[in-house]
């Protein structure tokens, strides 16, 4: 695909056609009543990326196919390959709320726990702007804010990427829109001045945010 630089393996997984993706896996010759022929002189590539670098078990995970994703698996797909956001088929699976494909995921697997997946991959998505995965993650229950390791939360990443959709969406689910970093003493509020974005700034504004916290400057 010239757009999303997706293979034709990536877009079966993620609709779960899994009598096409064990086709392609496999490099198959067809024969339909000897007018039809399909013929692959080699499997498909199983980890092949697209232009955000998923691989078609990300999609099959992220849409629980678990046929797919058994086959994809068996076939000798990677299931800690990471996306441009640090997204795993794992971290898909569970932010999509597709448990019992994340446990097949995580089976004999060095991974995580699952609170620490959806929180990296929280802070992650809020960072990129990624409305869709920040949304899902939200509506699944499994977390509904994450504190990096310098004390910052996703609400302050989105504050300073401008990404009201995605500030909209964790204010919603009552993220603290006050909380302060545990370095430097900043807001959300504090970044969003420093990123100059007036709708960010209204947004937070609007939900609470104190206007008379001192902080330093970067």
């Amino acid at each position: 695909d010239g757009t999303y630089w997706r293979s034709a393996l990536s877009w079966a997984s993620e609709n779960g056609f899994d009598v096409v993706v064990e086709l392609l896996i496999k490099g198959p010759k067809i024969r339909r009543k000897h007018i039809i022929k399909l013929s692959f002189p080699k499997g498909a590539e199983i980890d092949a990326r697209d232009k955000y670098g998923r691989t078609p078990l990300s999609y099959a995970a992220w849409n629980g196919h678990m046929a797919s994703v058994q086959r994809l698996v068996k076939a000798g797909a990677r299931v800690d390959s990471k996306d441009e956001i640090g997204g795993t088929p794992i971290s898909y699976a569970l932010c999509s709320g597709h448990e019992n494909v994340a446990r097949h995921l995580m089976k004999g697997a060095q991974v995580d726990s699952v609170d620490k997946i959806s929180r990296e991959l929280l802070i992650s998505a809020t960072k990129k702007g990624h409305e869709s995965i920040v949304k899902r993650l939200l509506e699944n229950g499994t977390i509904t804010e994450a504190v990096d390791s310098t004390g910052r939360t996703s609400l302050s990443y989105a504050a300073e990427g401008g990404h009201v959709a995605v500030a909209r969406l964790l204010l919603d689910k009552r993220a603290d829109v006050n909380m302060i970093e545990q370095e430097g003493g900043r807001t959300p509020l504090a970044h969003a001045i420093d990123n100059g974005s007036e709708d960010i700034i209204e947004l937070l504004l609007n939900r609470g945010a104190k206007v008379d916290y001192s902080f330093t400057l970067p």
